[in-house]
């Protein structure tokens, strides 16, 4: 299989956009270490506060462990950066695609 792109998608809390904002560059680093490349973070023009992520990963194996890292918060920083997100962990959406 082909390298894979992930989308992430969520919503700041109200109140929290800024601490959204402020852990980006280690956010970028902790996918940089779970294996993504290319890491791009977006924020909503019309709809501030809602974050985009896209990056790539090598193959499904590496999406699904990424995945389970994130939603296990046994990382002090994913514990931390869920509580940012209207919801929490559950209301994080992740998509993969592949090149076709």
């Amino acid at each position: 299989m082909n390298k894979i792109t992930v989308l992430t998608e969520y919503k700041a809390e109200d109140g929290k956009k800024e601490n959204v904002l402020s852990a980006i560059d280690e956010l970028k680093e902790q996918i940089e270490a779970l294996g993504g490349r290319e890491v791009i973070i977006y924020e909503g023009v019309d709809q501030p506060g809602l974050f985009v992520e896209q990056f790539l990963l090598p193959n499904m194996q590496a999406y699904e462990k990424m995945k389970r890292i994130r939603e296990e918060e046994r990382i002090d920083f994913w514990q931390t950066f869920n509580s940012y997100i209207l919801g929490g962990k559950k209301k994080i959406n992740m998509w993969t695609f592949e090149k076709k």
